[in-house]
């Protein structure tokens, strides 16, 4: 985002007034600009015996920028420049670098924790995903996920929010949620010790979340309502939540497709208000399959849920 002007115009060429550099810069500090020193100079002059000369072109920073702790612990947020950066026509280049850098740290504020709901949660997802609108009923949902860092896009600016999600990735929410503690391996056959999701499926069998079939854990298998329900309902049992209020389910007409396994961590979850009727409110659909708005409507609902029974 800070030099998102000059990759759309593929300038690389910066012209600078002076031979300041950053000698050295804050821990956590972002550089935002810095010199190629394999490139020669192109124009204008540079004393060549000078006492810092090779320093100054050995990829020297030019500009960063840095939030956090300063002198007498004050709370900084700045953009610095070693010298004047301009560009050949007009000198409009350290106005790019103050102005993106401002919307980033908005944003960035907004990502780590100031849209847990409501509206900011509407706008984070709407801004951050080309494929959530505000008015969208799971924006919300998807935005707070996003804040609390349960729920990421593809890294191409999409959310995906009807595509299906499986069950490594529910398993992985709940293994953020609880802190992401160490665990031993479960030695599920289908679980590789480099997967991305091994140290989540790890922690979830070991808490006693989830548990596998015959040695497999089945990752990218399609998550279903029901195992999606059982596996918040034993979490909460894991944080010795009261999972007792059971829920008469026999008002939903599709009740008996309930799979045995999963009928008490349905109640529950009907008696919590964690999972609400599908279609016209009269079914729980618990084989079909959920999608990744589902998931972030369930999350949103489980957080607050959790949070509560803490408090």
């Amino acid at each position: 985002l800070i030099t998102a002007s000059y990759v759309a115009e593929g300038d690389d060429i910066l012209y600078g007034y002076g031979a300041g550099y950053f000698a050295a810069i804050p821990e956590g500090a972002q550089v935002l600009v810095q010199l190629d020193g394999s490139k020669e100079l192109l124009e204008g002059f540079l004393p060549a015996d000078g006492e810092h000369f090779d320093d100054f072109l050995d990829d020297s920073i030019q500009a960063i920028s840095y939030q956090g702790k300063g002198a007498d612990n004050a709370n900084l947020n700045v953009v610095l420049f070693a010298n004047t950066l301009t560009n050949k026509v007009h000198q409009r280049d350290e106005f790019n670098f103050i102005s993106n850098t401002a919307f980033s740290s908005l944003l960035g504020d907004i990502c780590t924790g100031t849209a847990d709901s409501g509206d900011n949660a509407n706008a984070l997802a709407a801004a951050k995903y080309t494929d959530v609108n505000t008015g969208d009923w799971f924006a919300e949902a998807v935005g707070s996920a996003t804040a609390k860092d349960l729920l990421q896009g593809n890294g191409k600016g999409a959310f995906l929010p009807l595509s299906t999600t499986d069950r490594s990735a529910l398993a992985t929410v709940l293994y953020r949620l609880a802190g992401s503690p160490e665990a031993e391996s479960a030695n599920f056959s289908d679980v590789a010790d480099n997967a991305w999701y091994a140290d989540a499926v790890n922690w979830a069998a070991s808490a006693g979340v989830v548990q596998g079939n015959n040695g497999a854990f089945y990752p990218t298998n399609a998550l279903t309502r029901e195992q999606a329900v059982v596996m918040f309902y034993n979490y909460a049992a894991s944080l010795d939540l009261d999972v007792s209020g059971k829920a008469d389910l026999s008002a939903y007409t599709d009740a008996a497709d309930v799979s045995g396994y999963a009928a008490d961590a349905m109640a529950w979850a009907v008696e919590a208000g964690l999972v609400t009727g599908t279609g016209k409110g009269d079914t729980l659909s618990p084989k079909a399959t959920a999608t990744r708005a589902e998931l972030a409507a369930l999350i949103l609902r489980a957080a607050d849920l959790f949070a509560a029974a803490e408090a």
